[in-house]
């Protein structure tokens, strides 16, 4: 009996350990499942994140190196600016290195302003270049300054005589920037080789006053502003030698004025000659008002007359008629 009971417990048991053995197996399937999904969620969820991050990264990278390449473009035609602006530059600083170069250089800007102010199709007009003021006669060699404005407009009798000189006798020396610095002895002797050139284009440009046919003053047109306010500030005088000489040193940014200056006189002057014109018409229009009157007054007269005689005829009109009348009730 004994040996039955425990046979009876240990089956029992048994079974109870198999029952546990396959809840424990069911409960862990299920956990490990749960765990599964919940990781390969997890790894699916970081995977689109990172995909994601990816993606943009790589759009980000693609825009940037757009936008690296068009700076690289731009850069590159900046640097193909500079290359341009650098051949100018080298180009112009050979023209001023040749005095007549440079000369001719001085007149094309002046001409440039010139047309920018009385405009091309005037020019012959209102100004000229290359004006002859005295012709070429034997040895002697004429006159003929670069320009030329006509303040009275087509009367060509006031006339402003503008010459270009572009003088760098000395001047280059005081501002070399390959060499070593000049002392101050050699920088006096620069300014007094730069004054002596100046005076002596002065002096050309002086020859264009002449009495009674051109204004009492003529322009000297120096090409650089930088060149034009170290004259007046550093050498006074050839300021002062420019004065009593009668000329006016002007510069790109001075000439504009006075020449817009200049233009204003030909306006008024053409509208002086408009405003003569129309008092000689109103003193013609004067005298034929002042014979105006008396016929208007005769006319009157006349129309008055008429006036009466025409009701004369009308008085005498109405009596024949009245008498037709009567003679036709007789019959």
């Amino acid at each position: 009996q004994i040996q039955n009971a425990m046979n009876a417990q240990t089956k029992a048991n048994t079974e109870r350990l198999v029952a546990f053995q396959g809840s424990m197996t069911d409960s862990l399937t299920k956990a490990v499942e749960a765990l599964t999904k919940q990781v390969n969620d997890r790894l699916q969820g970081i995977d689109k994140k990172v995909d994601d991050s990816l993606q943009q990264g790589f759009k980000t990278t693609s825009e940037s190196m757009a936008n690296l390449q068009k700076e690289l473009v731009m850069v590159q035609d900046a640097q193909k600016n500079i290359d341009d602006l650098q051949g100018q530059i080298s180009k112009l600083s050979g023209i001023l290195s040749n005095n007549q170069q440079r000369g001719m250089y001085g007149e094309w800007q002046l001409e440039l302003l010139l047309e920018s102010i009385f405009e091309s199709a005037n020019k012959g007009i209102l100004y000229d270049t290359q004006y002859i003021l005295k012709p070429a006669k034997g040895d002697d060699p004429g006159l003929k300054p670069d320009a030329v404005v006509f303040l009275d407009g087509k009367g060509h009798r006031q006339i402003v005589c503008i010459d270009s000189k572009f003088s760098l006798t000395g001047y280059e020396q005081l501002f070399q920037t390959n060499s070593t610095p000049i002392s101050k002895e050699e920088s006096d002797k620069a300014k007094q080789s730069f004054a002596e050139a100046l005076k002596k284009r002065i002096d050309e440009t002086s020859k264009y006053i002449i009495e009674g046919k051109t204004t009492p003053n003529a322009l000297m047109f120096i090409p650089s502003d930088g060149i034009f306010a170290f004259v007046e500030n550093e050498l006074k005088d050839v300021v002062n030698y420019a004065e009593r000489k009668k000329v006016v040193l002007t510069c790109p940014s001075i000439i504009r004025s006075l020449l817009a200056s200049f233009r204003v006189i030909q306006i008024d002057e053409s509208r002086s000659e408009n405003i003569e014109k129309i008092n000689k018409a109103l003193h013609s229009l004067g005298e034929e008002f002042k014979r105006f009157l008396p016929r208007w007054d005769s006319l009157q007269r006349s129309i008055s007359l008429l006036s009466k005689n025409s009701g004369n005829m009308d008085t005498t009109i109405r009596k024949i008629d009245r008498r037709f009348q009567g003679i036709n009730q007789a019959d």
